[in-house]
């Protein structure tokens, strides 16, 4: 029996969509406008470095051995050892490697930066650096001592502080300039040589160390004190409802308040709290609306904080009516 031409235009057009579907259950998707891209590798870790033995800032003879000893920890490969620890010094360059190095002796005295660089499988290193200084032979190290500013001492943020210290040399006398270094626990170093002044300091407690240096590049055993600066505190003002302001329950109040500080400027946020001794906690920030207020005769109190912990209040008084 012959087919119609239409008939047989049907039966193609059938088989097409048939090969279509079997190639798409075949291959999976074929939206091609959204490939997946398998997640590649993610990026190794630092591994974890510290420099055990010596302490930094130690001071050796001329003639002693010295024994190093670190650890070192990846996340991956766990404690790491042999040649993924290397050890340099700025005098000597390349001293060994491993977690321990026993009787270096070095040619070189003054002061030495160690540097233990560990590096993992993946090729990814951290550093850790002390400072050790080597001695000559029949050299006497320098003292340093700090006059001013005295031990405890406080200060308000901004203020004129004046320090002023003395390093002495048995061989060189009196030290002065860059042999002199003073630094902050805060602030790192803060000046060199037997006096000068700062009104820089950050707000907090500072433990200031002046460490002394010889023409030997040896140092003294350091200085200490301790001192604080004292935190301008900002100033805290409610601008709205007015002090004695009468409202009812349903009545929509509007708080508006501001704190100004000397070093950030009028404070934002979560850095303006806002109490009721009816109703406990408002709110927060410079401005918004409260309504179904306790009835009964409120304190009401803003307190800024600033960064730094210093705080101020302002207060009013206002009268809820049923």
């Amino acid at each position: 029996m012959k087919q119609s031409p239409s008939f047989l235009r049907s039966i193609c057009m059938l088989a097409i969509m048939a090969l279509g579907f079997a190639l798409i259950v075949a291959t999976g998707d074929s939206d091609s406008s959204n490939p997946t891209t398998p997640p590649g590798p993610q990026p190794a870790l630092p591994p974890d470095v510290s420099i055990i033995n010596p302490q930094t800032a130690s001071l050796f003879q001329e003639t002693d051995t010295i024994t190093f000893v670190a650890q070192a920890t990846d996340s991956i490969d766990g404690p790491l050892s042999g040649v993924a620890l290397k050890w340099y010094s700025s005098r000597e360059d390349y001293l060994g490697f491993g977690s321990s190095l026993t009787n270096v002796e070095f040619r070189k005295t003054g002061t030495h930066t160690i540097t233990l660089i560990a590096e993992n499988r993946q090729g990814v290193k951290n550093t850790a650096s002390i400072d050790i200084a080597i001695n000559p032979y029949n050299n006497t190290p320098p003292t340093a001592s700090i006059v001013q500013p005295a031990d405890g001492e406080s200060f308000q943020l901004g203020s004129l502080i004046v320090f002023h210290g003395e390093g002495n040399d048995t061989e060189d006398g009196p030290l002065s300039g860059a042999q002199l270094v003073w630094t902050s626990s805060k602030d790192k170093q803060i000046g060199t040589g037997p006096s000068f002044t700062s009104t820089s300091l950050s707000s907090g407690t500072h433990t200031i160390t002046l460490v002394a240096k010889d023409s030997q590049d040896i140092p003294s055993r350091p200085a200490y004190v301790t001192i604080h600066i004292n935190n301008t505190p900002p100033v805290a003002e409610i601008q709205s409802p007015a002090d004695g302001s009468t409202f009812s329950v349903q009545h929509s109040i509007l708080f508006r308040g501001r704190a100004l500080d000397a070093e950030e400027g009028y404070l934002q946020s979560d850095q303006l709290q806002w109490y009721s001794t009816i109703d406990g906690n408002l709110g927060t920030g410079q401005t918004f609306h409260k309504n179904n207020l306790s009835p009964g005769i409120h304190t009401i109190s803003l307190v800024a904080t600033d960064k730094d912990g210093a705080t101020d209040m302002d207060e009013i008084q206002l009268t809820i009516t049923p």
